[in-house]
This record gives structure tokens, sequence and C-alpha cells, in this order.
């Protein structure tokens, strides 16, 4: 018996954990964080993402909340609420302690958008807020064709919803299905044990020092903190909430 409780097999589960992790994640490529308009689909036009990066820079400096517009070529086999919230924690978009970040996030291929919200402004930007703001302002736009005049005025109204101003829009559900919760919370509980939850127990129970994982604690985004642009997120954390749609 002695032997089923043997620190190597601990250390054995933990390594198979990890590389479960990475080969998850390496089937996940995330566009590189360049600036406050992350345009990979190539749909926005020069002047506007001048536009966009300058109100959000402001808004920014006023209120320190960080607001991203990033679009992609495609999700792979992610759907998109997945990929936000993975995106949001990957780039650290938001203040570290504040959770304030939010992102914009558009699939062209997939013909997805989705307004990913950080825990910090889900009581400004609720799920039903963001559902709504995608559906009646932005897709109206965008199935004509115009990805600029959407996301112009989706961004407008995003800073007036983060500035504090009362939005009035008309209210779409924006209540998830009972899977995607549970798969949701699955994610995150495998999530903590891998990074913490085990190597504390086998650092308390068996002595061994130091952390299983390079990148250190939840918090740390220290590889994404220099990018081009002058821009980066600050540490900010997602937890799924906000809205989204197709067109």
């Amino acid at each position: 018996m002695s032997k089923l409780h043997s620190p190597a097999l601990y250390i054995m589960a933990l390594a198979l954990l990890m590389v479960t992790v990475e080969v998850g994640a390496d089937q996940t490529p995330f566009p590189k964080l360049t600036g406050r308009v992350v345009d990979q689909a190539g749909i926005l036009s020069e002047s506007v993402e001048g536009q966009l990066s300058a109100a959000f820079k402001r808004h920014e400096t006023q209120t320190s909340n960080q607001v991203v517009v990033a679009t992609i070529n495609d999700l792979g086999s992610k759907t998109i609420a997945q990929y936000g919230y993975m995106l949001g924690r990957h780039w650290g978009i938001g203040q570290e302690g504040k959770n304030n970040g939010l992102i914009l996030l558009i699939s062209k291929h997939d013909r997805e958008l989705r307004i990913e919200v950080g825990y910090g402004l889900e009581g400004l930007m609720t799920d039903a807020l963001a559902t709504s703001i995608v559906h009646h302002t932005i897709v109206p736009f965008f199935k004509r064709g115009d990805f600029d005049g959407g996301v112009i005025a989706g961004s407008n109204q995003i800073l007036e919803v983060l500035s504090g101003k009362k939005v009035q829009l008309p209210r779409v559900s924006s209540r998830k299905p009972e899977q995607n919760s549970l798969l949701m919370g699955l994610m995150i509980f495998i999530f903590l044990l891998v990074f913490w939850g085990l190597p504390t127990f086998l650092r308390i129970r068996y002595g061994y020092g130091g952390s299983y994982y390079p990148g250190g604690s939840l918090g740390g985004f220290d590889a994404f903190d220099s990018f081009s642009g002058g821009f980066s997120g600050g540490g900010g954390g997602f937890g799924g909430g906000g809205g989204g749609g197709s067109w």
C-alpha cells in the first residue's frame, strides 16, 4: 500500500496533467498583443484602428480600465466564449487586482463576435448588456459588411457603459447553457489543481521546494509585458463574463 502513495506516483500524475494542458494550449494559437487594436483578420481600416486606439488610451488614462479590439481569422476547435476567456487570461488585459479588462473579439470566418468582460467590470458591463450591444448595435453593421462602422458604434457604447453612463438598449437574454457552465467550472478546477493544488501538497507533505510550473503564480504575465506599440496587459483576470452573437 505504501507504494501507491509514494511521491513518485504523485509527480508522475502531475506531469501527465501538465503535458495534457500544454498540448491543449498548443492547439490554440493566440495573436500577439501588439496594441489596443489587434486586427489579425484585416477587417478594419488604418484610420479606424487609430481612432479606436486613441479612444481606448484616453479611457485607460481616466479610469485604468483596459479595452482591446481583437479580430482573428477563426476560432479553431474552440467556441468564441472559450477563446475569449482564454485570450483575456493569455494577454492579461486589465490591471492585476482590479481585473478591469474588456475585449471585443471578432472571428471573421466563423462570423461570430463577443464582448469578453473581466471580473472587475462585470458589475458595469453585465452579460445582458454586452449581449444587447452585440445584437442591436454591432451586428446590423456587420450584416451590411461595414466592419468599421460596427466596431466604432459598439466601442462607443462600451466606453459609455464603462464610464458609468446609462445606455438604453433592448434586452436580450444572456442565459448560458448549463453544459457551458459545467465545462467552465471543470476548466477552472483543473487549472487550480495543476498550478497550485498539487505543487502545494507535495511541498507541504514531502518537503519539495519550488514550483513545478515555470510561469509561477496565477497572476504572472511577465512573458507578455513587453510589446511593440507601448501597450501591454496588466495581469487582469477573466472568468467567462460577457455576451456574444453572430452575423
